[in-house]
């Protein structure tokens, strides 16, 4: 059984875990690029697409992105 996901980006393809692993590597590396240049318009167009394909790793992974909020949350807690 495949996972799909529908959107105007990925119009119910199924997910293949290496292939979403690739795109968050690569949308990462862009998005780190224009940080270090300094270009503004470029990061936020970059910014969008690694949160994006963030979002597809989380389901491809079967992590409620709810999860991963919570996470963040608890590393906020005193201890």
């Amino acid at each position: 059984r495949s996972t799909t996901v529908t959107g105007v980006q990925t119009c119910a393809l199924p997910i293949c875990p290496a292939r979403v692993a690739q795109k968050v590597g690569e949308e990462g590396v862009e998005t780190a690029l224009a940080l270090a240049i300094g270009d503004r318009d470029n990061f936020r167009y970059e910014a969008a697409d690694l949160l994006y394909h963030l979002l597809v790793a989380c389901i491809a992974a079967k992590v409620p992105f709810d999860e991963v909020i919570r996470e963040l949350q608890s590393r906020h807690e005193p201890k």
